[in-house]
């Protein structure tokens, strides 16, 4: 004998749509959660504790980037390879700009404020994109 098959209630089918719909609603959430000024400046430290390390960090990986640009400096290269969305980095501050449109900003070190004075006082010539 066949198995006997009760057609869903439609109500409940809506249910289930909503509660997938709120899953990757709060998915998303999480995303955008990932950047915290904690994390950003997490980042910026890993890079060196002087100025010169912090060079020798962006040299080894290759992360070149153009003098007096926020968002195109060396570091901020870098931070988009971290995966970080729109980075814009000036001596003091970095920010990125998450989907959702939160901005999320951070200190920068002193051994980062020093290197972007720098860098953009045409020092580390080695890390600037060729013209």
């Amino acid at each position: 004998m066949g198995d006997l098959v009760i057609p869903r209630d439609p109500a409940a089918v809506l249910e289930d749509q909503d509660a997938d719909d709120l899953a990757l609603e709060r998915q998303e959430e999480r995303e955008s959660d990932l950047w915290t000024p904690a994390r950003l400046r997490a980042l910026i430290d890993s890079l060196g504790a002087e100025p010169d390390e912090v060079c020798g960090s962006l040299l080894k990986v290759g992360c070149k980037g153009i003098r007096g640009a926020y968002d195109h400096c060396p570091i901020a290269v870098w931070l988009e390879k971290q995966g970080a969305p729109l980075p814009v980095v000036q001596a003091l501050s970095v920010t990125v700009c998450c989907d959702d449109g939160t901005q999320v900003s951070a200190y920068t070190s002193e051994a980062a404020k020093q290197f972007v004075e720098l860098f953009d006082s045409g020092n580390y010539p080695e890390l600037e994109v060729d013209s």
